[in-house]
């Protein structure tokens, strides 16, 4: 039973691992709220970043922070001028 218990909590490890390997970029407006994000090389993507949703341009010059994949399929993607 130990033994299958610690195999269960190796895999589960594992797999948290791997998900949190995986970043997405957040583009921010200039006040520093989130605006959208995506899965691109964060200064250059969020450079003429658009928000899907309002399409309104973050404006930010490209500020932008890492969120993890977790929290980047709850928010709005972007998309380029």
């Amino acid at each position: 039973m130990v033994r299958a218990s610690s195999i269960i909590a190796l895999v589960f490890t594992m797999v948290c691992g791997t998900q949190a390997a995986n970043w997405y970029c957040q583009c921010l407006y200039p006040d520093g709220s989130h605006c959208c994000n995506n899965a691109d090389d964060c200064t250059s993507s969020c450079l003429n970043a658009v928000s899907n949703e309002t399409d309104k341009a973050c404006n930010a010059g490209g500020k932008n922070s890492r969120v993890s994949y977790f929290n980047a399929q709850f928010r709005t993607t972007c998309h380029e001028t």
